[in-house]
């Protein structure tokens, strides 16, 4: 059985909470990788009947799984309640089933969130505006835009004033775009999402604004299948259009084919990201790795935001830095630390082969846990030991375990 790890899943639970107010345990599979978004979308566009194929742990092992999550929410005082899972796009308004499995498919419905700062609803000044609101909500989260252009009119006549009125127009106008054709044009539209499209999806659909943008980002990412990598407008590049679209298969084509992207610090770290939402997380450590080396500061930077997605290197990272050796684990070091701390990535990995003392350590730590004669040990030890003495005693630290 898969024990779920607590802290980290609290961790991630609590981000979720913190960015949306909301909880929701397929928005968590999602994040944590147990879940790739292409299956979760053809599932929401009626492609697929249950989920249960889909989950990379399997249907039981994702219970335990989602019960751990969904404990953690409640430690959080989040508020749970069953919801209704609706199909999308040409199954829009189809009410869909998680799992064939009637415990998972409960706790795939149970969101969790936390109390509004706001004043309590009048039950008979404000039901009209939260009905004729939530029929709005629904047609959007469902990307419709014929029905939502009905609803929207019967909310600007119960109440033309209403807050969401001018942002569902956005929204819908959105919907009503053709995909852009050239890279003019997704230049423009991707002006239009950071400057529009972003806050009016924010603002309506909070939560349920991921699954509304997806398609219009991928769109996007298509359109600028042609323009160059800029590093002054970074975002101005189709990874990064891809990679908001979790398209994570056309966000690593277009990396791989980038000219020079093993050497531009932002491109490794999208590039990593691609590659272990992928599942591919050797390919993913080598670039982290690299990005270490190349830009400690920037690989610190990045494995400290809250966006980042291996959270066991993210605990490692953190004990690495807790750890009582001198000098002081600094991300130059880091990779080297990892060869020790997880010794399948030493074996997996290969040998850097370089002249700098950060990458010659990760090769010594390598060489020392896959063994060799007495007089290679001993030769390694002390070559660790010249390069970074915490290092080496940490090496044996483990050996002690």
């Amino acid at each position: 059985m898969l024990t779920p790890e607590p802290r980290l899943v609290a961790s991630s639970v609590q981000q979720l909470l913190a960015t949306n107010r909301v909880y929701a345990p397929l928005d968590w599979l999602l994040e944590a990788n147990h879940l790739g978004y292409d299956d979760y979308r053809a599932w929401r566009r009626g492609r697929n009947t249950t989920l249960d194929d889909a989950l990379v742990p399997g249907p039981a092992k994702t219970c335990d799984l989602v019960e751990e999550a969904n404990r953690q929410a409640r430690r959080l005082r989040a508020t749970a309640e069953t919801v209704v899972l609706y199909g999308t796009d040409e199954n829009a308004g189809s009410e869909l089933r998680a799992s064939s499995d009637e415990r998972l498919d409960t706790l795939l419905r149970t969101e969790f969130r936390l109390a509004e700062d706001r004043r309590q609803p009048d039950i008979f000044v404000d039901a009209p505006d939260n009905a004729a609101f939530n029929d709005l909500f629904d047609a959007l989260s469902s990307r419709d835009p014929v029905a939502a252009s009905k609803r929207l009119e019967a909310l600007a006549r119960v109440n033309m004033h209403h807050w969401a009125i001018a942002d569902a127009a956005t929204l819908i106008e959105a919907l009503s775009l053709p995909p852009p054709n050239d890279e003019a044009q997704a230049t423009e539209r991707l002006r239009i999402m950071e400057g529009r499209w972003l806050q009016a999806a924010s603002a309506v659909l909070h939560a349920r604004a991921r699954d509304f943008l997806i398609p219009l980002w991928r769109d996007i990412g298509r359109g600028l299948e042609s323009a160059a990598f800029q590093p002054a407008r970074p975002h101005r590049h189709a990874a990064w259009a891809y990679l908001q679209g979790f398209d994570w298969r056309n966000a690593k084509r277009v990396l791989r084919g980038t000219p020079a992207h093993g050497e531009e610090p932002l491109l490794l770290g999208w590039l990593a990201e691609a590659e272990w939402r992928l599942r591919q997380r050797k390919a993913a450590l080598e670039c982290w790795f690299e990005l270490c080396w190349r830009a400690p500061e920037d690989f610190a930077r990045v494995i400290d935001s809250t966006r980042f997605p291996d959270t066991s290197l993210k605990a490692a990272w953190a004990r690495a830095r807790d750890a009582f050796v001198e000098p002081p684990i600094t991300a130059e070091w880091f990779p080297a630390w990892m060869a020790l701390e997880e010794r399948g990535i030493g074996r997996a990995l290969a040998a850097r082969r370089g002249s700098d003392g950060p990458r010659r350590a990760f090769d010594l730590a390598r060489s020392l846990v896959a063994g060799g004669t007495d007089r290679q040990d001993i030769d390694n030890r002390r070559a660790l030991q010249a390069l970074h003495p915490g290092l080496l005693q940490r090496y044996l630290d483990t050996l002690d375990v």
